[in-house]
């Protein structure tokens, strides 16, 4: 059975959410020890400058395993926005509804703390994220390619109103 868990203690977790990240973007896509570096890093400032009234970070978990993580940071300029950031799900446990759990969760989240607007940015690579946001009523409103760890990527901003 898997849960879905509100973290307070980011250190706790943020190993395996490197791991997972590392085992799709870097072993299947190809990024690099530089991406899990980035992710690495994101985690730790999110840890240090985590405000608990505002953000959250929820992890799938099934039994003791991490197998998923979603996380809502509020240190967008416009505090009325968040940012929906690390949404991830172990590969041998996708297409089983946990990353629409992960997600549901996190914009419930949202809903309750008053934001105006949820953000995220995330590549036209991923059309499983992709489809996923558009289900729950994101629109992608921009577009950009750049190069990331050595890779030509089209980056997508997908932007939801909240009501």
């Amino acid at each position: 059975m898997v849960n879905i868990i509100k973290i307070k203690d980011i250190p706790s977790v943020a190993d395996s959410i490197v791991q997972m990240h590392q085992q799709y973007f870097c072993q299947q896509l190809g990024w690099g020890t530089e991406f899990k570096g980035a992710v690495k890093k994101y985690i730790n400032s999110l840890f240090s400058e985590f405000q608990a009234d505002r953000e959250g970070l929820w992890v799938a978990k099934e039994e003791h395993k991490v197998i998923g993580s979603i996380a809502i940071d509020g240190r967008e300029a416009d505090p009325e926005n968040a940012r929906l950031r690390i949404f991830v799900v172990d590969q041998k446990y996708q297409q089983q509804g946990i990353g629409t759990a992960l997600l549901k969760t996190a914009l419930q989240h949202c809903s309750k703390v008053g934001y105006k607007k949820v953000v995220l940015w995330t590549f036209d690579v991923l059309a499983g994220a992709r489809h996923l946001y558009l289900k729950n009523g994101f629109k992608c409103t921009q577009e950009r390619s750049r190069v990331y760890w050595g890779h030509n990527l089209t980056e997508q901003l997908f932007t939801l109103e909240l009501s």
